[in-house]
């Protein structure tokens, strides 16, 4: 983890993609969750450039999962939300969290050329929140007792 923070810092502007994929967002790996190391990633970046991070279970951590969107709000102009199925993680719906220069994630630029059993513009579309939902934070992170 900490090699990649300092190759991020190292770029500028010819990087593709960046993904992000751990299990906890705590410990050492919270470092990479902050408006500091979001900004790294966002200097990293081309134009066209994405950013994806594993941003934990809505229905167990709903708060991280608003509090990472505010975060990268705070650095990227374009920002969403998808989720998926991860059967082997407890809550089995798990969300992604994406920033952009510029791009609209929700947006698919090009057909597939690779034929596969699951993805689909369908299943592309159904991976996010409804907008209405997304908008507004409140409803994502609910009431927690």
């Amino acid at each position: 983890m900490h090699d990649g923070a300092e190759f991020v810092r190292s770029r500028r502007h010819d990087i593709d993609v960046v993904i992000v994929f751990l299990t906890d967002i705590v410990g050492f790996a919270a470092s990479l969750f902050t408006k500091k190391f979001f900004s790294s990633i966002k200097n990293s970046l081309t134009l066209n450039g994405m950013f994806v991070t594993l941003s934990e279970s809505l229905h167990f951590h709903k708060k991280i999962v608003v509090r990472v969107q505010k975060t990268l709000k705070s650095v990227f102009p374009v920002v969403d939300l998808y989720t998926a199925p991860i059967a082997t993680y407890a809550g089995n719906w798990w969300t992604f969290s994406i920033g952009s220069l510029y791009l609209d994630p929700r947006e698919i630029r090009r057909k597939g050329r690779i034929r596969t059993k699951y993805y689909s513009p369908d299943i592309h579309a159904s991976s996010f929140l409804p907008r209405d939902m997304y908008r507004q934070p409140e409803r994502l992170a609910g009431r927690t007792h």
